[in-house]
């Protein structure tokens, strides 16, 4: 037991517990007892066997600190219902200093030019039929449905945000506030597409990198195809499918109502004889074939919704 009170000292500080503990008013004053060692005296009860009741936890206390205490106080912190809230804020501690992130860039690498890239994507819950005047479902099979609107941080590697809302209504209209994206990245899928809110996000000093619909069809601005440049301008994006089937693009591109050069590109897929199309922000020190990679972290909410 000594062994493991060197281990526990050596990874919880007694001041930062003691300090909690009278902040949420569990402790307010610090005498022979205090969180940081009943806290102890619990763990180690539970590596001991032999420890039951509370007065074997109380010995189990004495044996750690070498001090006496009546059994009254001792059990007066146990049944404080700060205790509990105690042991929430010490989880918490625990998850934070345990988790490994594996995500977090390196500082030579690109990614680490942002403070947090963010993964917005949304998973439908079918309901009951007669909750469909509260969560309208967008199918005549399921008349009422919800979908969870979640926001994945990648570097934290947990979600930040989440939203649930009827599922008829259109996914664009939970995204995350332009003005909270500063110094971000955000990945979407063609679900939440609207390139007004990718010009928003610009104009707020965040990035957007959003897969887009197949339909689109913006006026070309600058192209190159399969790392060529091509003397195209201006044409729509539907004039030419022909003359690119088959080939990477990288565009720069343009709506008529809206003042902005957006980067498009559309990676070729042979397996399936169709572009990839990537509406993005990022800038041309970005190479198609890296966006292309950077797209794929996506999946990381994919399976945040698995877990």
């Amino acid at each position: 037991m000594t062994g493991f009170y060197q281990q526990f000292k050596a990874f919880f500080q007694a001041e930062d517990m003691n300090h909690i503990a009278k902040q949420i008013g569990w402790f307010h004053r610090q005498r022979k007892l205090t969180a940081f060692h009943l806290v102890l005296a619990l763990l180690a009860a539970m590596l001991a066997t032999t420890a039951k009741t509370i007065t074997q936890l109380q010995g189990i206390f004495a044996v750690l600190t070498a001090q006496s205490i009546s059994y009254q106080p001792f059990y007066d912190k146990l049944r404080h219902p700060q205790c509990a809230v105690f042991f929430q804020h010490l989880l918490r501690l625990l998850l934070s200093r345990w988790s490994l992130q594996v995500l977090a860039p390196s500082k030579e690498s690109k990614l680490s030019n942002f403070e947090d890239i963010l993964i917005q994507d949304g998973s439908s819950l079918r309901l009951h039929r007669d909750l469909a005047g509260v969560y309208p479902g967008r199918w005549d099979h399921s008349p009422a449905a919800v979908e969870i609107h979640l926001t994945y941080s990648l570097f934290q590697e947990k979600p930040v945000r989440l939203v649930i809302a009827p599922d008829k209504f259109a996914e664009k209209h939970y995204l995350l506030e332009a003005c909270k994206a500063k110094g971000k990245l955000i990945l979407l899928d063609r679900g939440y597409f609207d390139r007004h809110y990718v010009a928003q996000v610009k104009q707020a000093g965040g990035d957007v990198l959003v897969r887009a619909k197949s339909n689109l069809n913006p006026r070309i601005v600058g192209l190159i195809c399969d790392g060529k440049h091509q003397p195209i301008a201006h044409l729509p994006l539907k004039s030419i499918r022909s003359q690119i089937f088959g080939k990477n693009i990288d565009a720069i591109v343009r709506w008529k109502d809206l003042d902005f050069d957006f980067r498009l590109l559309g990676l070729w897929n042979p397996k399936t004889n169709v572009h990839i199309w990537l509406l993005t922000t990022l800038g041309m020190d970005w190479e198609a074939t890296e966006i292309g990679q950077l797209f794929r972290l996506r999946w990381q909410v994919e399976l945040c919704f698995k877990e």
